[in-house]
């Protein structure tokens, strides 16, 4: 299940980012339900595939390439700055 889940996801990106490079504003105007009020679908799937994304995993990976430790420092500043705005 995981590894067709997987699967899923990678195709929903790529088919994210050709969909934004190519068709740009008309990819936009995709939404689901199509009539009244809908969801956009680019943004739709971009959530999908956050919420089901194993964070520790994705930042060991990172960590491998690039030292994580000054990013983490970073966006805990700018969430800190965000949640107590000066």
């Amino acid at each position: 299940m995981s590894g067709a889940f997987d699967r899923f996801k990678a195709s929903a990106f790529l088919v994210i980012l050709a969909g934004y490079l190519i068709f740009t504003y008309p990819f936009m105007q995709l939404r689901i339900p199509p009539v009244g009020f809908g969801f956009p679908l680019g943004e739709l799937l971009l959530i999908v595939i956050l919420l089901t994304t194993d964070v520790p995993r994705v930042l060991l990976r990172i960590n491998a390439t690039v030292f994580v430790f000054p990013f983490l420092i970073w966006w805990s500043w700018g969430l800190a700055r965000f949640c107590f705005p000066s």
